[in-house]
């Protein structure tokens, strides 16, 4: 999970359900029976996967605001969310390659997936749908790696935040990579 997640779960989202439920935030035993009874298995903050960190957020907001149905209601969006950025992003990506992006996935979804719109594709369809795109992008004879690009030219290139751990020190501007002065620097 990221520091930001973290820090939600144990700052707002642990302590809130806790208020509502009578218990002490910092009792240890009672955060893992939780982990384990939503789980299903004993694991430990650190070892959590996105979806399994999507339920325990769903669950505290859940107890902490059971009046708040749309809280609760895009939380379980979440998952399906974040492909569609990430397909997104992908698209985006693909255009700075491609002379027609939009035929292009056209095309892959009339193939590989009957062609079905993003917005109705089962979640097992659009998982496939953003590991294809990622593949044809990013992989060993994708797109990318064709043109010589780097990841993080590509994603620089067309507006995106680069994900890398030398850019990670320059949050505040995507496009400045360090050596290189931010704007307004």
């Amino acid at each position: 999970m990221s520091p930001s997640q973290r820090t939600y779960f144990f700052a707002t989202l642990w302590p809130a359900a806790c208020r509502e439920m009578g218990w002490d935030p910092n009792h240890r035993p009672t955060r893992m029976t939780f982990f384990r009874v939503e789980l299903g298995s004993d694991k430990s903050f650190n070892d959590l996967t996105q979806s399994e960190f999507d339920l325990l957020k769903a669950r505290c907001l859940a107890i902490a605001r059971p009046a708040d149905l749309d809280a609760q209601m895009a939380q379980a969006r979440q998952p399906r969310l974040r492909l569609e950025t990430k397909i997104g992003e992908h698209l985006r990506c693909l255009a700075r390659y491609l002379s027609n992006p939009d035929t292009y996935d056209a095309t892959l979804r009339r193939h590989r997936f009957h062609g079905q719109k993003m917005a109705d594709m089962p979640a097992r369809d659009l998982y496939h749908y953003c590991l294809t795109l990622n593949s044809r992008l990013n992989g060993a004879t994708g797109f990318r790696a064709a043109a010589g690009e780097s990841v993080h030219t590509m994603r620089v290139a067309v507006g995106l935040r680069c994900p890398c751990k030398l850019c990670a020190a320059r949050p505040s501007d995507p496009s400045a990579h360090p050596g290189q002065p931010a704007s307004g620097d």
